[in-house]
């Protein structure tokens, strides 16, 4: 609830940030088109955000995998732990805690670390426009 809560100020607080840093890197490489830039910041943030989320959704199967690789019934991508022909329900149980704790724990870090991070960011604003030829 609380990563929800701040995830609405974050994006929020990125627009203004994005924005402001289009306008000084397009200042400092001395582009005219600000946009050009927006677009070419847009697309590394998509490129960048949607890569780090395929990696962790695959980490977080292949930790699920890897603890229940012995009670894994099924192939890897439609599969389940459990459910099979000689399964102790009490151990596939354990089993799947063991997974979920893991996996989250590895969130969980990932959390602290990213937010850490945060604290990393630099604060600045956007150089003045030139003044105008009268």
């Amino acid at each position: 609830a609380f990563g929800g809560m701040a995830a609405g100020f974050l994006w929020t607080a990125q627009g203004g940030y994005f924005a402001n840093a289009a306008k000084a890197y397009a200042a400092a490489i001395g582009e005219e088109d600000v946009k050009q830039v927006t677009a070419k910041f847009s697309a590394v943030f998509a490129s960048v955000y949607l890569a780090m989320e395929v990696l962790i959704k695959v980490s977080s199967s292949l930790v699920v995998y890897g603890v229940c690789k012995d009670h894994w019934h099924g192939s890897f991508l439609t599969g389940k732990c459990g459910g099979g022909a000689g399964d102790d329900a009490s151990v596939v149980d354990h089993v799947k805690w063991k997974g979920i704790v893991i996996t989250y724990a590895v969130f969980s870090c990932i959390a602290v670390v990213s937010t850490v991070g945060m604290l990393c960011i630099r604060s600045f604003e956007a150089p003045a426009p030139p003044p105008a030829d009268a």
